[in-house]
């Protein structure tokens, strides 16, 4: 599986979404647990990019200042371009898994907005988490049986990424 959305930076982690533009550099950091949980996900060998509905002036921004180069490729990041409607459209994902060579299906979203969770979920991701924590599942216009809600993406068990790694080796290897 890849994954094809990650919020790096959340607000109810204490962190930043690379969505929201900041002027104040000193409020600038990534939370203590985030460069864990990606290093995490590096360390398996695990396809990460960025899908987000910025433009590239913010995401150059963050990639700048918070070296998000040790964890994502910026030539793989999907971004607001103005070639492909917004969330809840599912391009965003669609594309982001492309650039990543897999099929939606394959891919795990981490998503902290509903019209994000809705946009996973009309690309037909296999895997959709909600850490967004003031999500309410009564409130989403698609079925929430299949996403996994959590308290926030630093507060997320991240054991099953470790098959993960097993799973995508074969499938790749056999595939």
């Amino acid at each position: 599986m890849a994954f094809c959305k990650l919020t790096v930076f959340n607000k109810y982690d204490k962190g930043l979404n690379v969505g929201q533009p900041h002027s104040n550099m000193q409020k600038i950091k990534q939370t203590n647990n985030y460069p864990k949980r990606l290093n995490s996900i590096k360390e398996l060998s695990l396809p990460l990019t960025i899908a987000t509905g910025s433009y590239a002036t913010n995401v150059d921004f963050y990639f700048e200042h918070l070296k998000l180069n040790k964890w994502f490729e910026r030539s793989l990041v999907v971004l607001n371009d103005g070639t492909y409607p917004g969330k809840p459209a599912p391009n965003i994902f669609k594309i982001a898994a492309q650039k990543l060579s897999f099929q939606t299906s394959e891919c795990i979203v981490f998503e902290d907005s509903y019209s994000g969770n809705e946009a996973a979920h009309n690309a037909g991701i296999g895997k959709i988490i909600a850490v967004e924590p003031k999500l309410n599942a009564n409130k989403f216009s698609i079925p929430t049986k299949d996403i996994e809600f959590c308290n926030g993406f630093t507060k997320l068990d991240m054991s099953f990424l470790s098959g993960l790694k097993l799973v995508l080796s074969h499938v790749r290897d056999f595939g």
